[in-house]
């Protein structure tokens, strides 16, 4: 029995220091990686899978975000759900064709809600360089759909090629009170 002990050991010894040499390998891959995924591109770093706004995209959100609403139930709403409306824009105008935001998107995601139905604007622009996000030039079309739950279209432009396109969202209201993102809303 003590045989069989000693050659466990010895075993798991030589396994411990093989599995050193490749973990250290490993090491050197990965921080090779790290320096390449860091460096800028395109005059932008990489956020969530995509790219930083610039600050006249970043304002023209929050402009939107802050713009007069006639109804008081949906201007409300926006209010309180501003940060997630304004981390979704910001995903969904920075995320490359190509890529999908569903795991960026997932922490926001409202129970029972599809993320993956969520397609990047850019992914319908022939045109649009993938080293820019895109302008929010518009929100609107802003209903309530019932007391916890509201719809609004945003409007997506290329600065570069001029192109567009246009997108609806469902926020739902959640127990706890935080306004979550549903399935897309078609207009």
């Amino acid at each position: 029995m003590r045989f069989l002990a000693s050659i466990s050991t010895l075993t798991c010894i030589a396994l411990v220091c093989g599995c050193a040499q490749q973990l250290e390998q490993v090491k050197q891959v990965n921080q090779a990686l790290s320096t390449i995924n860091g460096a800028p591109r395109g005059g932008n770093q990489p956020m969530n899978g995509g790219l930083q706004p610039t600050p006249s995209q970043t304002a023209a959100i929050d402009s939107q975000l802050s713009g007069p609403m006639g109804d008081k139930n949906i201007a409300e709403a926006r209010k309180e759900a501003a940060a997630n409306i304004s981390k979704l824009l910001n995903i969904m105008s920075c995320t490359p064709p190509g890529s999908y935001p569903s795991a960026y998107l997932t922490p926001m995601k409202a129970p029972g809600s599809n993320a993956t139905l969520h397609v990047p604007p850019t992914a319908h622009m022939r045109y649009h360089p993938k080293s820019q996000c895109l302008t929010v030039s518009r929100l609107d079309g802003w209903r309530m759909q019932a007391k916890n739950a509201f719809q609004f279209r945003a409007v997506y432009s290329s600065d570069a090629s001029g192109e567009g396109a246009s997108y609806g969202y469902t926020f739902i209201k959640q127990p706890d009170g935080a306004w979550l993102l549903g399935d897309p809303a078609y207009y």
